[in-house]
């Protein structure tokens, strides 16, 4: 919703990575961030939060990353798009079941089915 207002901030950053980024294909960064984010599900899963928290930030980083790698060299497609809010939503879909486990209480698994509801109804908006 925000994206395109801090895209320009965003990319601004992303600059310096230019060089490196022009070597790999955005689809291959979005897989990258992919696994980044199912393996902070299953740090959290096994209750490593520190170390799911910073594998979080790695799929966030990487999930700018591919974006702007595509913009960048002309190598946006529409099946790029596609993998990217795809595997996003796969992400997002598995963080508060994972958290839920790692917690074992009827209350952590309510507050996962509510921002599990909270992603679905955002998806919709759209």
């Amino acid at each position: 919703m925000f994206d395109h207002l801090l895209r320009t901030t965003k990319d601004h950053l992303f600059t310096p990575l230019t060089p490196l980024v022009a070597t790999i294909s955005p689809n291959t960064i979005t897989l990258a961030g992919f696994a980044t984010g199912l393996a902070a599900a299953a740090f959290c899963a096994a209750e490593a939060y520190g170390a799911a928290l910073g594998l979080w930030l790695g799929n966030r980083f990487l999930d700018g990353l591919d974006g702007f790698a595509a913009r960048r060299f002309g190598k946006q497609t529409d099946f790029g798009g596609y993998l990217d809010i795809m595997l996003d939503f796969v992400v997002y879909g598995v963080i508060p079941p994972a958290l839920a486990w790692s917690v074992g209480t009827f209350g952590a698994a309510f507050a996962a089915a509510a921002l599990l509801a909270s992603f679905y109804v955002n998806a919709a908006s759209w």
